[in-house]
């Protein structure tokens, strides 16, 4: 956990550091299936970490998300983080982005030693590791929006339900996309409007790699509305929990 006297450098690392095992053991599970993806389907290695990269962007997100406000009021932490005189909402604001900076910074620590080790190895299309950043880091705030709302809502379960609402919101999105005419409006953009933004960060790799000749507005403008939506559902979540006692009762633990 983060102390509230140290730089912003300190509390990234130690926030990196505070769950250095599930991290690493991310780490080893994205590069492990990216390998095996690569050897029985014969693609590039440059293709193999991106996919890890993707692994790592996701999973990261909800281990750094999903405890983000349920582990404090758990443990009674929060008494020790609200010393200050400020208010939650502002509090737990500041440690969403401290964790989507953590993770940024990781995601593009990796990038850059899979840069190197793919000129050093000589992969074909290694310019391709960089083009793949602006989803990366778009991805990481949209999953960690989510799950910073299921933290602030669901004391328990947190991985299992952000995972859960992840995958169907991309074969829900992907389907509404693809097929508009199985549901009416406005059902349609309310239900994409919930849905993990997958066809946007699809556009949004297509720009980065070249396959598109204009910043597709209107995916970032999607990407950016779910990341605000999950974000003020869990700013409900909290000001419920305080206004119900919840942080009376962590700080009398």
């Amino acid at each position: 956990m983060s102390g509230p006297l140290l730089p912003l450098p300190g509390r990234l690392l130690v926030l990196l550091r505070a769950r250095a095992k599930s991290l690493s053991a991310l780490l080893g599970i994205a590069g492990g299936f990216a390998w095996v993806l690569h050897l029985s389907g014969g693609g590039a290695p440059v293709d193999g970490a991106g996919i890890a990269l993707r692994i790592v962007a996701l999973g990261g997100a909800m281990i750094l998300g999903v405890p983000l406000v349920s582990e404090d009021f758990r443990t009674g932490s929060v008494q020790i983080w609200l010393q200050r005189p400020v208010h939650p909402l502002r509090f737990y604001l500041a440690r969403l982005g401290e964790a989507w900076a953590a993770l940024s910074a990781l995601l593009l620590m990796l990038v850059l030693c899979l840069r190197i080790a793919a000129s050093v190895l000589g992969w074909e299309g290694a310019d391709r590791i960089l083009e793949i950043v602006p989803r990366l880091l778009l991805e990481g705030a949209a999953v960690l929006s989510l799950s910073f709302a299921v933290s602030a809502w669901a004391p328990a379960g947190g991985l299992l339900l952000v995972f859960a609402l992840v995958v169907a919101g991309t074969v829900l999105d992907d389907t509404l996309a693809l097929r508009p005419e199985v549901m009416a409006q406005p059902w349609r953009t309310l239900l994409r409007a919930f849905s993990h933004p997958h066809t946007a960060l699809e556009s949004i790799t297509r720009f980065a790699s070249g396959a598109a000749p204009s910043l597709p507005w209107d995916a970032l403008g999607r990407i950016l509305s779910y990341c605000m939506l999950w974000i003020a559902l869990a700013l409900a979540g909290l000001r419920r929990t305080v206004a119900h006692g919840g942080l009376a009762a962590a700080q009398g633990d």
